[in-house]
């Protein structure tokens, strides 16, 4: 990867984000309760996180 490209953005339509991931940003990104997307950017990588809370308010289970 080049010094000048970007460690997050979007590629083909879909989130990229190549920063080193943290415990907060796992957090926020696959069980949060305060965001109401299902489908959250990827905490490291290219693609989507699954809201595990959102999918459990969805599916009724909390």
């Amino acid at each position: 990867m080049e010094q000048n490209e970007p460690l997050q953005g979007r590629f083909l339509g879909l989130p990229y984000d190549l920063r080193k991931p943290t415990f907060s940003k796992v957090k926020a990104r696959f069980w949060n309760p305060e965001d109401e997307r299902l489908l959250t950017p990827m905490v490291f990588g290219w693609g989507y996180a699954l809201n595990l809370s959102r999918l459990a308010h969805v599916l009724r289970l909390s």
